[in-house]
């Protein structure tokens, strides 16, 4: 038998072996086929499909180029570059390629799925609908199409519709454990607690190291307040494509909750908001060791300076000078130590920060009107993902706004200007804002400003969190299920980090008028400091 004869023989045990889900045998067969016929577009395309399969995205998307400067017209490397593109978040570049798949294979159904699944990620959700409805149209039994459909229309908030095209990728696939994931973050938008954790718990019995199915598993745990298998599954977040932040590089061991005769670094991740509720635990952790060392977001320093001197802070997005360290750890991770239950959290301790009250003082006077109160007020989210869900238009708050004796001020951050003109133009009601306070970059003077008002009206971001954090009196107006943040635990009223802070949650159907009238009642009733 000729080399060329026992690549061909390889190449097609590689096709068997990936049709069978064996994804290392499949590129040991290519790659002894290549080695025996080097330079095949075909075993390379399908190598690069292979290692793409086995998250080699680099090697996969070397291979996939090579295959393409041989013939630029090989499907199955225009596929494997396409979604290792994907996988470098260059959704509009992968989709390209899908396209150009799509013209090479008329009636294959995988361009058109992977089209849709690009749009997505494009966050065209309704143009993604259609082309996984022509993928399985060309293919009815395309169980990950079918699961795929049901992400946009869980992104579109259709979320029974998307509940029916998992449950059908599932009759498809049962063993399919990404449909398992996928419907069990539908059944959580759904408030369906228990089955969804149960959807979690099949796609891990399929695939033990799914760390989205573990991490998203962890928030529902926690957002129920059940904290200490939460707290264990939301470690996982590291590994999770979801999460945003990177470990810290160190070398020093993970503190284990145990008393430190040294120095225990704490180190910041995720969010501004999220750096603030973590830091209420700071007191306790202070108790734990000899020395507490912190790196946080730089903007957060003055504020916990004052509040807490004894504490060594460093800016957080800064290498690291040489310290003395005996352990570290997450801030995040301290809760699996510090929070394992409610009766964890500190009763009735309304504030762990403290403003500058001489500031606070001389911008009251600037804003004050005799027999007025004065409300804080932040109404928009740039949270990339999530703005769309938890953000509202001025105009929504108009029972709110519109209480007689109340003075709102602006306590977003970004350029409200054009916003705030045209409220004022069409309602005649004026938020005033101060144009030396920037309530972005300038923490301290946002906390100073709050602490000048009465009471605060806000969504989740980070106003709260710093309202929250110097025991205003808060009112937090939350999405109903997508988009809410686990830490506004679900069947809350008063926030259990922040005890000042209490919460209005939105309707099913996305319509906040409830909320919003039911807050405005509340508002009424708060008496001015003076």
């Amino acid at each position: 038998m000729s080399d060329v004869e026992r690549a061909r023989t390889l190449f097609g045990q590689g096709l068997e072996r990936y049709a069978a889900g064996d994804f290392p045998a499949a590129e040991q067969c290519f790659r002894q086929a290549n080695e025996l016929a080097p330079g095949r577009v075909s075993i390379l395309g399908n190598l690069s499909t292979t290692l793409l399969k086995l998250n080699r995205i680099a090697a996969a998307k070397d291979l996939a180029l090579q295959a393409l400067a041989l013939d630029a017209a090989n499907f199955e490397a225009c596929m494997s570059l396409g979604a290792c593109l994907e996988q470098e978040d260059k959704p509009a570049e992968a989709l390209a390629l899908f396209e150009k798949a799509s013209a090479l294979k008329p009636g294959a159904a995988d361009p058109w799925s992977n089209r849709g699944h690009a749009l997505s990620a494009m966050k065209r959700h309704g143009e993604a609908l259609a082309h996984y409805d022509q993928a399985i149209h060309l293919q009815p039994n395309h169980a990950e199409a079918w699961t795929n459909r049901g992400n946009a229309l869980n992104e579109l908030a259709r979320y029974d519709e998307s509940l029916a095209s998992h449950d059908q990728a599932l009759a498809i696939q049962p063993g399919l454990a990404e449909a398992w994931y996928n419907r069990g973050n539908v059944l959580t938008n759904l408030k369906r607690y228990e089955e969804g954790l149960a959807s979690y718990d099949e796609a891990l019995r399929i695939h033990p190291g799914h760390a989205d199915a573990h991490f998203n598993k962890g928030l529902s745990l926690l957002d129920h307040c059940d904290f200490a298998p939460g707290w264990h599954e939301y470690e996982w977040r590291w590994q999770s494509t979801h999460f945003p932040s990177q470990k810290l590089l160190t070398d020093l061991p993970q503190w284990d909750g145990n008393r430190v005769p040294g120095g225990l670094l704490v180190w910041g991740e995720q969010g501004l908001g999220d750096e603030i509720l973590y830091c209420s635990m700071l007191e306790e952790l202070k108790a734990r060791a000899d020395r507490l060392i912190v790196s946080m977001d730089a903007r957060l320093i003055p504020l916990f300076r004052r509040s807490l001197p004894d504490l060594q802070l460093l800016p957080r997005y800064e290498p690291l000078p040489p310290i003395s360290a005996d352990r570290q750890i997450a801030m995040g991770s301290a809760g699996q130590y510090l929070r394992k239950d409610r009766s964890d959290f500190p009763a009735g301790k309304r504030a762990f920060l403290k403003a500058d009250t001489e500031r606070a003082r001389q911008l009251r006077s600037r804003i004050a009107v005799p027999g007025k109160r004065i409300f804080g007020l932040s109404w928009g989210s740039r949270n990339a993902r999530l703005s769309a869900l938890k953000s509202l238009q001025l105009r929504d708050l108009l029972p709110v706004l519109s209480l007689p004796d109340t003075i709102f001020v602006d306590l977003q951050y970004g350029d409200t200007a054009v916003e705030r003109r045209t409220f004022r133009e069409t309602s005649g009601i004026d938020i005033r804002h101060l144009d030396d306070i920037d309530n972005f970059n300038d923490i301290d003077a946002l906390a100073a400003l709050i602490e000048a008002c009465d009471a605060v009206v806000t969504i989740s971001n980070v106003t709260v969190h710093v309202a929250g954090a110097i025991g205003k009196q808060s009112f937090l107006l939350a999405p109903w299920a997508k988009g809410k943040i686990w830490y506004w635990h679900e069947g809350q009223a008063q926030s259990l980090w922040y005890p000042s802070v209490r919460l209005y949650r939105q309707a099913r159907d996305g319509r906040w008028d409830a909320a919003i009238q039911a807050l405005a009642d509340d508002v009424s009733a708060v008496r001015s400091a003076g």
